[in-house]
């Protein structure tokens, strides 16, 4: 029966004789209807569907579609050049930082205006391939890291600006001790 349907009810009359058949909508059975169907749209294991992910994700949905579209239109990448550089300094930390945990000192960082970059370091003991491999992985690893730990940190309201700030104070102090190159 759908929502809105006529049911039949006998009542008792109100002029003393016998019953009489009314007809009235089926209020009940919609809204057991109506939620029989919200659980028909979810999935059979509980995931939420596109829109409830919309509704949630809106801004990081449009903001990634918004890169997308600037990243294929011209001129578009003079916009995101900013985050070019970022990305680029976040993958040169992150060689660098593998390399002082394997027991290194870093010599340099470059972050050119090309969007490339370049990681000096030196080990100090004997380099095995597999200290080699962890620092040349650290790159792209640690970025989408970084980058999860960013994602992290929209969750709340007070996490954004703390991240900002910390991550604002990595770039100056690294900048200011490590990067020696100014384009």
């Amino acid at each position: 029966m759908r929502g809105g349907a006529i049911e039949n009810y006998n009542l008792p009359s109100t002029n003393g004789g016998a019953t009489e058949n009314y007809n009235l909508p089926n209020t009940q059975g919609s809204s057991q209807q109506q939620q029989s169907r919200n659980q028909a749209s979810r999935k059979c294991c509980g995931c939420p569907t596109c829109s409830e992910i919309f509704n949630y994700d809106g801004r990081l949905l449009r903001a990634i579609i918004l890169i997308v579209i600037l990243s294929n239109v011209p001129f578009g990448n003079f916009i995101l050049y900013p985050f070019t550089l970022f990305s680029t300094w976040i993958h040169e930390m992150c060689h660098g930082m593998s390399a002082l945990m394997m027991g290194g000192k870093i010599i340099s960082l470059n972050v050119y205006s090309n969007g490339s970059g370049l990681a000096k370091y030196q080990i100090l003991n004997t380099t095995s391939k597999y200290q080699l491999a962890f620092i040349t992985s650290a790159g792209y690893c640690g970025t989408a890291v970084i980058g999860g730990i960013m994602l992290l940190f929209r969750r709340s309201k007070r996490a954004p600006r703390i991240g900002l700030c910390l991550i604002g104070i990595l770039i100056l102090t690294s900048t200011a001790l490590l990067v020696r190159n100014t384009f």
